[in-house]
């Protein structure tokens, strides 16, 4: 078993010097217009939104004990812009894991790494098709009425990576098509992708979220907002910290 890497105190002076929150939040595509795209049969009394999503926005929809959870989940899934096959698929598998987010929302899980285990169970048993950490963190995140549970995904994970100088830990794998695309562009390192893989385990998320924490501490920074700067801004104007992550990250060891 390989143990959480600490952060790394250059690392961390830099995320301090260059890292600041997105001028404009992630709002991710409009719950609406994506669930009109799965053709699911989907209908409750709540009107879902035409519009993208902010993650103030999100967190009251699941505090609103008249809206319903499936309603929730889909909103949050476009939030994360979700592909639509991957969405159809796991619509399909709604009976395994609405149980768990009506327990999540109830507060049902007294540890963060305990909900992310029942999630991270189901996947392994081929029940959560289309939906592994970087999707499951994020009803973990909007879902827990204890906000102590942040989002796992590509960029957050590769941050952490620069910050503790080691690309073995959370695991990721490099998307094939992206570092083909990367040879072919010279060498290029700003169109590498990286999914969260199955094989990081409950105890890995828990070390994961107590670095954020850490790293909280250290910039007086409430740990959400430290997650949200984490994953930064993309396109043609990316925040400093995600032009940093992309320009260094592939040339981090892999560990491996």
């Amino acid at each position: 078993m390989r143990l959480a890497p600490l952060l790394n105190p250059n690392q961390v002076e830099k995320f301090l010097q260059i890292a600041k929150k997105p001028d404009q939040a992630w709002a991710g595509r409009p719950p609406a217009s994506w669930v009109t795209s799965l053709k699911i049969n989907f209908t409750d009394n709540h009107d879902i939104s035409g519009q993208p999503l902010s993650r103030s926005r999100l967190i009251n929809l699941w505090r609103d004990s008249s809206i319903p959870t499936e309603h929730c989940f889909l909103s949050t899934m476009a939030w994360g812009g979700m592909k639509v096959g991957h969405g159809r698929s796991i619509w399909k598998a709604k009976d395994a894991w609405m149980p768990i987010c009506e327990r999540l929302r109830s507060g049902g899980f007294q540890r963060r790494k305990d909900a992310f285990e029942v999630f991270r169970s189901l996947r392994l048993e081929k029940k959560l098709p289309g939906m592994g950490p970087a999707y499951f963190t994020k009803l973990l995140f909007f879902g827990r009425p204890v906000q102590d549970a942040y989002i796992l995904d590509q960029w957050t994970a590769r941050s952490i990576h620069l910050l503790t100088q080691s690309r073995a830990w959370p695991d990721v794998q490099i998307d094939a098509y992206s570092l083909k695309r990367m040879t072919g562009r010279n060498g290029s390192t700003k169109t590498i992708r990286a999914t969260v893989t199955d094989r990081v385990t409950s105890t890995d998320y828990e070390h994961f979220c107590k670095l954020i924490e850490e790293l909280g501490l250290t910039a007086d920074v409430n740990p959400c907002e430290i997650e949200e700067i984490m994953f930064g801004q993309g396109g043609r104007n990316p925040t400093a910290w995600r032009s940093y992550v992309m320009e260094n990250w592939y040339s981090l060891a892999s560990g491996d």
